[in-house]
């Protein structure tokens, strides 16, 4: 099973179902309890050219969300 720990509590994250978690392209997985994304670095930060992948929880994304410190993008999902 691959696994994730969330880049703010380091809660972990799993996959639901290993088959489905390509290890080269785990932000298209499905998982348990957070997400798994890619950071792809722009032009102009000092990390220009780098890819990270992390992991953040529901839970720490909730309380981020209610602080006020990250936004949510409205979009109909039909």
């Amino acid at each position: 099973m691959q696994r994730f720990k969330c880049i703010i509590c380091g809660k972990n994250i799993e996959s639901i179902y290993f088959e489905s978690t390509d290890s080269e392209h785990p932000e298209s997985g499905m998982w348990d309890g957070g997400v798994v994304e890619i950071l792809p670095m722009p032009y102009g930060s000092r990390l220009d050219g780098g890819v990270y992948i992390f992991g953040l929880c529901d839970d720490c994304i909730e309380k981020k969300y209610k602080e006020g410190i990250i936004g949510k993008r409205l979009k109909d999902y039909i």
